[in-house]
């Protein structure tokens, strides 16, 4: 996506946001702000604010405040991509649990694991993948 429709798509799901929370307000004092993170780590404007309130209430220095600042849009990038990391991981697996021994049995071959690829195939297929009368996967019997 290009930074202008990324920017965009933020604007657009923070607006979504705060129409599905509207009612908060109505209900109790509490303030909806909406936290938006796009897939590459880009920060929404309402979250960015958010970062920054909690800055300015520390007691420290415009550099301490802004090292603080920096530290926690790391660590929130971080967590949120490792999120969306497992989220398509455990989709692919769901899936396609035959690429995903694939998969394995490629990473194993790059870390110099010398197995037979038959041998992996067979111990490796799921074995709901293939009828039951057969004894061995097809792709072992070749």
């Amino acid at each position: 996506m290009e930074p202008m429709n990324n920017e965009q798509a933020i604007k657009d799901k923070e607006a979504a946001k705060k129409k599905k929370y509207q009612h908060i307000k109505p209900v109790s004092n509490l303030t909806f702000i909406p936290f938006v993170v796009d897939e590459h780590g880009m920060f929404g404007s309402c979250a960015n604010q958010i970062i920054e309130k909690i800055a300015r209430t520390l007691d420290q220095t415009a550099e301490q405040k802004t090292c603080f600042r920096k530290y926690w849009e790391k660590q929130i990038r971080s967590a949120y991509r490792k999120g969306i990391m497992s989220h398509r991981l455990e989709r692919q697996n769901r899936c396609s649990p035959f690429h995903s021994a694939l998969c394995d049995i490629q990473n194993r071959h790059e870390t110099n694991q010398h197995l037979s690829f038959s041998s992996t195939i067979q111990s490796n297929f799921p074995q709901f993948l293939f009828p039951p009368d057969l004894a061995t996967p097809p792709i072992a019997a070749r």
